[in-house]
């Protein structure tokens, strides 16, 4: 997990948030990434979201 803490030192509710949440925010992530790094017209990843 990020930061370096295991999934296992998390409580249960805690752990559940970041399951449910997880894959939104790597396509937050990635997007963010291309938006600053690459371009400001990279499209809003949609799909990618919807996907998620």
């Amino acid at each position: 997990m990020a930061g370096g803490v295991r999934r296992d030192q998390l409580s249960e509710a805690v752990a559940g948030l970041v399951d449910r949440h997880a894959a939104t925010a790597l396509v937050f992530e990635e997007f963010a990434g291309r938006l600053v790094g690459e371009s400001k017209r990279t499209p809003f990843p949609r799909g990618e979201l919807d996907r998620a």
